[in-house]
């Protein structure tokens, strides 16, 4: 059976979502959760909605699906520590070093939270899959972008291992590669992987386009005339019309987005895929137009069945609207002498008393609330209004009255699903001086059975006229109507003669249910050895990552380490005296027709076999199961070429080209997204990783201080020079105008002026880059002096006179470390003359950790 995941913004939403039906909910606490601006839970709020749940059988997970810096971690270890006391089902992760730690306090122990990994760890194919499993995870949530063939084969190829797979049903998509999107960092420092995100793909946007110049630069762009502003802005997800071939997907979870959303979009979205699963169940589901529209009036920017249904970019988008739609009702076509709106009707949709509605013209809105039932006559339907619309003008339905009412119903009712669900079996032995034991068993909504046993605190005393039998003690004791519980089972073993009021009777069920409450929220509560352990555990992992930095050396002489996009452009990075060199290739993608210039690198090597020594290959962030399963095809070819160095831009990817090309040396770029010294640890082995370029100057010297490079952590890279990849995603935003001639580029514009470079690789995924040029050439002395051994030149797509020139001035600045502040200068003019748009540190002075946490 599929669980229906919900989403829980506040404690009412929660309650409200448990009301409705759902399996499970997910929640953030105060802290390191992915959405910052919701209402979320302090720890007793937490505590609180942990036992509500668990009572009614209902599985509560935490989002800890952020990533974190240095001076985070003892928190984080604290905050896990910290859940797993109270019980919680799960923990959702995003951060890899945040899962080793994580991984570290539960592992073999019984009743502590599940691992799972956030859909913000951009997992979306089985080798990331079964990399996450390896780590701790039992279940991952996949990325949104994943057509159902995909799906299913990570499915199923976790099945061997018992790892579970859970997709997003409903709600709104982001536009890139959830994890992989910065844009909202780099234009504001609102980062959306830490819960931030200011939403700039709900944005206008222009597409201008230019012949490519030197260094990759527009020559006079111009906008592209389209028919639509909102290029990045989806539509929202739901797959209720097609639940059926969903059901059959290998998944066990169906996750509604909506952390942010009102209790009333909970309490609709949830009661309609409730309805719609248990009907899946028993044979009989049919879509209803009638659900579908509560859906879409709830909340919808207009819907699509979205990338798992295969739907194309064009039908997942919505690039007219990025905000709430209502449904189209009609058409003004005059008003009455009795004051009522005629309308011409879209098609059956009809209001009812207590909708909201609204009239649009060219030039206004005007909201209003119907107070009486439409009626239709004639072909026209008649509405009351307040005030006057006029011809031509179109109502729209925006909300149902009847959602209010069933928020109140679920609010004032909200164990109207659970009544009598929970069966107790009890025997009741009254002692001859009235002490009453009572012991049982319960029947949890979950099925599972758990004893108890405890002593009433009150006691029978001797009748003095008229002894209670057993039937009538039997009788107070099973009146347990509109609780949680059925007495399915009573047994009362009481001796003649002896006596207790109505009052005590009525005490003595209280009692018993509120013991069997407790007992059944306790049983999802680790025992006390198991706690004590994991404190324990805790422990250790504070104290070495409170102890003394570990490095303090410097770097001698900082390497470049340069990234393009082709062989020419390689050559002229080594020329201009590049330590190292990666191209980047794309793996043919079966669907897409894609071009492969794989040949074209590995001539190189044929060639000239001493490249291989400076100039290796770089992998894509994206990698779906036709474009691993050629680079798995293609890895003797290029062992057999000579290809000693490959950089990875995802996880997994690292282990499936080890594993049959372990000579390789494997570096990561920063799509890892390593923000802290333990994210860094975990790629064991690689030649060096690539800090996340979220991260300040203060923060990567803190990472650096407790990096251990004594047992196999990387060395670091930092990314010094070029455009940061603000995002990747499956859409083209101007369509098959962006396609074509190599000659001409594109970028977005923004309403403030800024350009965004717009790049669609040969897999036919969109880049989208920062509007402004990285480089950190001020801070060249303190990038040695914290021990960065690696500064990343991000040269793709710019050409290969960016390259050598880039190349050559950032050499130049890192052979000569005692150049005077005007000789530096100098070098920053001439970087500047090469670079896209104005030059930025990014965030360096800014960074990930703001004390928003």
């Amino acid at each position: 059976m599929i669980e229906l995941l919900a989403p829980a913004g506040t404690a009412e939403a929660c309650r409200v979502a448990i009301a409705a039906g759902a399996d499970a909910v997910y929640l953030g606490g105060s802290r390191f959760g992915a959405r910052h601006f919701a209402g979320n839970f302090d720890d007793q709020a937490l505590e609180n909605a942990v036992k509500y749940a668990h009572l009614r059988g209902v599985k509560v997970y935490v989002t800890v699906n952020t990533l974190v810096h240095d001076k985070e971690l003892i928190q984080v270890v604290r905050y896990l520590e910290y859940l797993c006391s109270i019980g919680v089902d799960a923990i959702l992760i995003q951060d890899l070093g945040i899962l080793s730690i994580a991984s570290n306090l539960f592992s073999d122990l019984s009743r502590v939270p599940a691992l799972h990994a956030s859909t913000q760890m951009a997992v979306h194919n089985r080798e990331g899959a079964r990399y996450a499993l390896e780590k701790g995870c039992t279940r991952i949530v996949l990325a949104r972008e994943l057509p159902a063939q995909e799906v299913r084969d990570i499915a199923e190829s976790l099945k061997e291992t018992g790892g579970e797979v859970e997709i997003f049903g409903h709600g709104a998509l982001c536009y890139a590669y959830s994890g992989q999107c910065l844009l909202s960092a780099v234009i504001g420092g609102r980062s959306g992987n830490r819960g931030m995100c200011a939403q700039p793909c709900r944005k206008p946007y222009q597409i201008i386009r230019g012949t490519r110049g030197k260094y990759g630069k527009l020559i006079k762009p111009r906008p592209v005339d389209l028919p639509d502003q909102y290029l990045l802005s989806t539509r929202d997800l739901s797959v209720y019309p097609v639940l059926n071939s969903v059901s059959s997907l290998p998944i066990a979870a169906l996750k509604i987005e909506g952390r942010m959303r009102s209790p009333s979009y909970g309490a609709t979205v949830v009661s309609v895929y409730r309805r719609a699963l248990d009907a899946l169940m028993s044979g009989t589901f049919s879509p209803s137009s009638e659900d579908e529209n509560d859906l879409a009036l709830v909340f919808s920017r207009g819907f699509t069945t979205g990338y798992l249904n295969d739907e194309t970019c064009e039908t997942v988008m919505g690039r007219n609207l990025p905000g709430k739609r209502g449904l189209f009702v009609g058409t003004v076509t005059g008003l009455t002498n009795d004051g009522l709106l005629s309308v011409k009707p879209a098609g059956d949709l009809v209001p009812e008393r207590g909708d909201g509605l609204v009239c649009i013209s060219r030039t206004s809105e005007q909201g209003f609330v119907l107070r009486h039932d439409p009626f239709i006559r004639n072909g026209q339907l008649f509405l009351d209004s307040n005030f006057s619309c006029h011809r031509g003008d179109h109502i729209y339905l925006t909300s149902r009255g009847r959602t209010t009412k069933l928020l109140e119903h679920l609010t004032t009712n909200p164990d109207s699903l659970y009544h009598g669900s929970i069966d107790l079996s009890l025997e009741i032995n009254i002692s001859t001086d009235g002490v009453v034991d009572i012991s049982g068993e319960i029947d949890t909504r979950k099925k599972i059975h758990l004893p108890f046993i405890f002593r009433a605190q009150a006691r029978f005393s001797p009748a003095r006229s008229r002894p209670l039998s057993s039937d009538q003690i039997s009788d107070a004791i099973k009146k347990t109507g509109g609780t949680l519980f059925t007495m399915k089972q009573l047994n009362i073993s009481c001796p003649d003669g002896l006596f207790a009021p109505v009052s005590m009777l009525n005490g003595i069920r209280r009692e018993i249910l509120e013991f069997a409450e407790a007992t059944i929220i306790q049983s999802y509560i680790p025992a006390s050895e198991t706690t004590q352990i994991v404190k324990k555990r805790a422990n250790l992992c504070i104290t070495k990552l409170d102890s003394e930095p570990v490095f303090q050396s410097c770097c001698d002489e900082m390497q470049l380490v340069i990234l393009v996009s082709d062989p020419v452009s390689a050559l002229s990075a080594v020329e201009a005296g590049a330590f190292r060199v990666y191209i980047e290739w794309y793996p043919p993608r079966d669907t897409v027709g894609s071009s492969d210039h794989l040949e074209t690198i590995l001539a190189l090597f044929t060639k000239s076999p001493s490249l291989t020594d400076v100039i290796g290959i770089k992998l894509p962030k994206i990698l779906l199961r036709s474009e691993m399963d050629h680079l798995i095809e293609v890895l003797p070819r290029m062992k057999k070429a000579g290809v000693k160095y490959m950089m990875v831009d995802g996880i997994g990817v690292a282990e499936t080209i080890l594993a049959s090309a372990p000579d390789i040396q494997i570096s990561g770029y920063s799509g890892l997204n390593i923000t802290n010294h333990c994210s860094l640890a975990v790629h064991i082995n690689f030649e060096f990783c690539t800090l996340s370029c979220e991260l300040s100057g203060d923060e990567v010297r803190e990472t650096l201080e407790k990096a251990d490079f004594s047992d196999h952590s990387p060395s670091v890279a930092v990314m010094v020079q070029g455009l940061i990849e603000a995002m990747i995603t499956e859409d083209q935003p101007g369509g098959p105008i962006l396609s074509g001639d190599p000659e001409i580029g594109s970028a977005l514009r923004d309403q403030k002026g800024q350009e965004f470079p717009i790049v669609i690789d040969s897999s036919g995924r969109t880049h989208i880059f920062n509007s402004a040029e990285t480089s950190l050439i001020d801070n060249l002395k303190t990038l040695k002096d914290v021990g960065v051994k690696f500064g990343v030149i991000d040269a793709r797509w710019r050409g290969s006179e960016y390259a050598w020139e880039m190349t050559s001035l950032w050499s130049d600045a890192v052979r000569n470390p005692h150049l005077n502040q005007e000789e530096l200068n100098t070098r920053k003019d001439a970087i500047r003359a090469c670079a896209w748009g104005v030059l930025t540190t990014a965030t360096w002075k800014r960074g990930l950790c703001r004390g928003d946490s």
